[in-house]
């Protein structure tokens, strides 16, 4: 149908009305799709936002060499900078779940991630975090390894006679990783708070308490924090509590640098299918320790 005959379309497509394309079979259509993706993409920004949070003052004397004079070494500027880098992983996470469920979807996978619904991400967050891959799969595979291999490495199988040991490894690495962003994503109100723009307010925080009438005493304190309102629905109305959660940007970087190691197999995995041949893989391997070492945990909040 030629487009000056349709009308433009957002959100989850309608059950039974098929889509329609021009690419051939799925394959071909996921071809070309793959062909051009970059799972790098949000990366790159956050590296750059990373490594000029790391050397503002450097930073601050290129901008002046350039008539653009910006004090990064202000501590509001830095605070901006852990935020993004933050949210950035959020933004990172949400594209993994849903580059993972294209792979039980019935259209293009390019269709998918243009149509899916933020409903879908959440429920196969919380369906990952239950371990109900079963559901997920649409009851082709029950077990997490059975998962990854499917949706990671397009059920391309690397088997030895015991199989090897450090491909093991690293498939129960990428479920354990995958099972963690999927919690973040459930825990984390406060990236659709971020994607309203001005409902979220970032900078340093602390929180102090006494006992009795003693002196207050500081028991929390963040370099780097995030404050937005989480909602509540009460049988009286609806309230809302402020919540200020601890940011570590080194945590952030770590999480969008992890994705997109798993999101590069993603990618030439499913290349390879639509092409038939498969080249080498590298079993990718997690140092869990050292990941959850720059992780932030602290967090209060107030009635609004």
């Amino acid at each position: 149908m030629p487009l000056n005959f349709a009308k433009p379309y957002f959100g989850p497509l309608k059950p039974g009305k098929v889509f329609l394309s021009c690419r051939g079979d799925m394959h071909a259509a996921d071809l070309y799709f793959y062909q051009g993706y970059d799972p790098e993409f949000i990366l790159k920004k956050a590296m750059a936002l990373k490594t000029i949070y790391m050397y503002p003052t450097e930073f601050s004397d290129f901008s002046k060499s350039v008539n653009c004079d910006i004090e990064a070494q202000d501590a509001a500027f830095l605070g901006a900078l852990a935020t993004e880098l933050h949210c950035a992983a959020f933004h990172q996470i949400e594209g993994l779940l849903a580059l993972l469920l294209a792979e039980y979807q019935s259209r293009p996978h390019w269709v998918y991630l243009t149509s899916y619904g933020n409903f879908e991400m959440k429920n196969a967050a919380r369906l990952i975090t239950a371990e109900r891959y079963e559901e997920i799969s649409h009851g082709v595979h029950k077990t997490g390894l059975q998962f990854v291999r499917a949706s990671v490495y397009a059920g391309w199988k690397f088997d030895g006679p015991d199989e090897n040991k450090a491909w093991l490894e690293s498939l129960n690495d990428i479920e354990w990783f995958i099972k963690y962003c999927a919690q973040a994503f459930l825990a984390g109100s406060e990236y659709n708070a971020y994607k309203h723009g001005l409902r979220v307010v970032s900078g340093a925080a602390a929180l102090a308490a006494r006992v009795a009438e003693g002196p207050l005493k500081t028991v929390i304190s963040m370099q780097h924090s995030l404050s937005y309102l989480e909602m509540y629905e009460t049988p009286d109305g609806y309230q809302a509590e402020e919540v200020t959660k601890e940011l570590s940007p080194d945590h952030s970087f770590q999480i969008l640098h992890i994705a997109a190691q798993v999101l590069s197999p993603i990618k030439e995995c499913r290349k390879a299918r639509a092409l038939g041949k498969v080249d080498e893989f590298r079993a990718l391997t997690i140092d869990r320790n050292a990941f959850m070492a720059s992780c932030k945990v602290s967090k209060f909040s107030f009635s609004f």
